[in-house]
């Protein structure tokens, strides 16, 4: 769950910001390769500092899995139901 305290936000807040800015000014078609290699970069060089461990990488294949389902939970999901209410629902 991506709910870490506020006051342990802002550390992060800045670098996030300029990643997003860098993401708007690609090609809608390029954004998702950008996006893999800024992600995977941040996992392998945590790793390359933290040292490679089971538990490690068990623990950021969950977080990857939980990034997923809260991406689905609270953004894809909303989509849909406004998408099936202007559309109309599957029969």
């Amino acid at each position: 769950m991506p709910y870490i305290k506020m006051e342990d936000r802002g550390q992060y807040d800045n670098s996030i910001e300029d990643i997003v800015v860098h993401l708007e000014r690609l090609e809608e078609n390029d954004m998702s390769g950008h996006l893999n290699y800024i992600i995977f970069t941040i996992i392998k060089r945590y790793l390359a500092k933290k040292g490679l461990r089971y538990f490690r990488l068990n623990d950021i294949l969950g977080t990857l899995e939980c990034v997923k389902q809260e991406v689905y939970r609270t953004i894809l999901s909303d989509y849909e139901n406004s998408a099936r209410d202007k559309n109309g629902d599957i029969k």
